[in-house]
């Protein structure tokens, strides 16, 4: 089924969008405010993928004070409140502070990959607190989705770390924790030995003992980043 496109949005995600916009609403103050489920949510709906839900449009009404005959027929003004003032009063902090950083969900892990050799993918993003040194806003920085253990218990499952994207030229030099793409596979690993400039093939282990290790050549590997720190991680 081709998908709608932007300007065929139905009027009921075109006035959610609007409100959104102007008050300059990020997908991730959405999700922390529980209106919806994900950031993704907000790229599904500005695709036209998805619409906003009765549930989705109750919260929004309720969280920011939205008038809800609006967002269904038009009529009336946006706000209930005259005063606006309040509605997003913490978004200064939001919009200042927080980086939009590229998020590669695990569910659309197959298609990063593929995009790797330039396949066009919708691209998510998640909201970063910049640390001193970090300039989260250039191309090199992505956020990945964490699932499975061979991490643990470094790294639980569904966490979300922060990459830095490592140049081919200074793959020899790489050592830590990396996410790597190496054929068609993305997986996340500490690096046992570097042998790229002696031997072209990188020796990769799961700090999860019951996972083995792995050997991967040089020739295979497409694009790695280095995990720099957890953005999120759910308490176990």
């Amino acid at each position: 089924m081709e998908h709608l496109k932007k300007n065929e949005l139905s009027p009921i995600s075109q006035r959610f969008l609007e409100f959104i916009d102007r008050q300059s609403i990020t997908g991730y103050r959405l999700f922390k405010d529980g209106i919806l489920t994900s950031q993704s949510s907000l790229t599904s709906i500005r695709n036209g993928k998805s619409k906003p839900t009765e549930s989705i449009i109750t919260n929004l009404c309720n969280t920011y004070k939205v008038n809800a005959a609006w967002i269904y027929t038009g009529e009336g003004a946006m706000f209930n409140d005259k005063d606006q003032s309040n509605v997003v009063s913490d978004a200064p902090y939001i919009n200042n502070d927080l980086v939009n950083v590229p998020l590669v969900p695990a569910s659309v892990a197959a298609s990063f990959v593929e995009g790797l050799d330039g396949c066009s993918q919708d691209q998510d993003f998640y909201g970063v607190m910049a640390e001193t040194g970090e300039r989260l806003n250039s191309s090199d920085y992505k956020v990945f989705e964490i699932v499975g253990d061979s991490m643990y218990p470094t790294i639980v499952s569904g966490s979300k770390v922060l990459g830095k994207n490592i140049p081919e030229g200074q793959w020899e030099m790489a050592s830590g924790i990396v996410i790597i793409v190496y054929g068609m596979t993305l997986t996340i690993k500490r690096i046992l030995k570097n042998d790229l400039y002696s031997d072209n093939r990188l020796i990769l282990k799961a700090d999860n003992p019951i996972h083995g290790e792995i050997t991967i050549a040089r020739s295979e590997i497409r694009g790695m980043w280095q995990a720099t720190r957890i953005v999120s991680q759910t308490l176990l």
